[in-house]
């Protein structure tokens, strides 16, 4: 329910987040980082993590992916 009131893609117990980053992640996070550039990680993280990567010092936020969707209809 967590996961689906706050439209996160779940796979088991873990959901896939972006952290938007104002310098780097702890190490801590290392092992469920999907992707990442300078500025964003895509993660597949445990959900009791949550809190946790939301009070790294390196996070501005956590948001669920963007997902795309095609143009006209």
């Amino acid at each position: 329910a967590f996961s689906r009131d706050y439209g996160l893609e779940r796979a088991g117990i873990r959901v896939r987040v972006v952290a938007e980053l104002q310098g780097s992640l702890s190490q801590d996070f290392e092992g469920f980082i999907r992707s990442s550039t300078d500025f964003l990680a895509e993660l597949l993280i445990p959900i009791p993590l949550l809190p946790e990567l939301g009070k790294d010092p390196a996070v501005r936020i956590v948001r669920p992916p963007f997902v795309p969707h095609p143009l006209g209809g």
